[in-house]
């Protein structure tokens, strides 16, 4: 995440309250587990490509 990324990001949680912050975790832990852990050696080689 770049630094613009960052900040955004901090300046929307700071608008939310606790229990919006956990519904946020706990769907981007679901999204992560549903679509990226099944496919790590995909998004590893689509970063490592990235990189180059």
């Amino acid at each position: 995440m770049d630094e613009s990324a960052m900040a955004n990001a901090m300046q929307l949680a700071s608008m939310l309250d606790k229990q919006r912050i956990d519904e946020a975790q706990a769907r981007g832990r679901a999204h992560f587990e549903t679509y990226f852990e099944p496919n790590m050696a995909l998004v590893e080689a689509l970063l490592e490509n990235k990189g180059r």
